[in-house]
This record gives C-alpha cells, structure tokens and sequence, in this order.
C-alpha cells in the first residue's frame, strides 16, 4: 500500500522575480542600492530594460520601486515543481496567480530561450 499523497491537480510557480526603478522619464532594472551616508539621496545602479550600459538614478528623483514576479500555471500536467503553491481546483490557482504575480503563463505555453 502506498503511503504518498497524490498530487494536487494544479499548481503556481514562481519562475522569477525583477525590481523596477520607475522614475520620471525612465523605468529601469535594478541592479543594486547605494545607501546615502549623509542627508544626501539615495543611489540606484541600474540597467536600462532593452540592454546598455549601467547608470545611476539618484533617489530625489521621484523614485519607485516596484518588485514584479513572474510564473507558470501547472494544469493537470504531470509536473512537480518545487515549492510552488498548490490548489484542487483551477479557480483557485487562478485566483493566487491574478493576485499574487504580475504575469502568469500556462506551463505548455511558456516562452522557450
């Protein structure tokens, strides 16, 4: 007899996970923050989303920082993805996607490098 528990029908995997810099004029990746010593503004090191050299968006800029995640819807597919969240019914799953990630694709359906 077995003893493991049969797999949930549906799972959400969280594949990845970006930090925007939105400033006025320019959205950015990025790469890390350089805390100001003094009273002085914060620094961003970022790339540019389409490639580039790094730069330097300073905080007084009218900074924000969103933090965008990404991932895979898994639909009765076979797949054990590690540490996803897992729900019985499909609704569910959906409803964890729609709020929980900013973009969300069907595991047949994600794009290939």
């Amino acid at each position: 007899m077995s003893t493991s528990k049969p797999s949930t029908p549906y799972a959400v995997e969280i594949t990845s996970s970006v930090t925007l810099v939105i400033a006025p004029g320019t959205i950015a990746v990025l790469h890390r923050i350089e805390r100001a010593e003094d009273d002085g503004p914060d620094l961003y090191h970022v790339f540019h989303i389409e490639g580039g050299d790094p730069y330097v968006i300073r905080d007084d800029d009218g900074v924000h920082l969103r933090t965008t995640t990404i991932g895979v819807l898994h639909h009765q597919c076979g797949h054990d993805p590690e540490g996803a969240a897992r729900f019985e019914n499909e609704a569910g799953a959906l409803i964890y996607a729609e709020y929980g990630l900013s973009a969300c694709w069907p595991c047949d359906q994600v794009p290939q490098d």
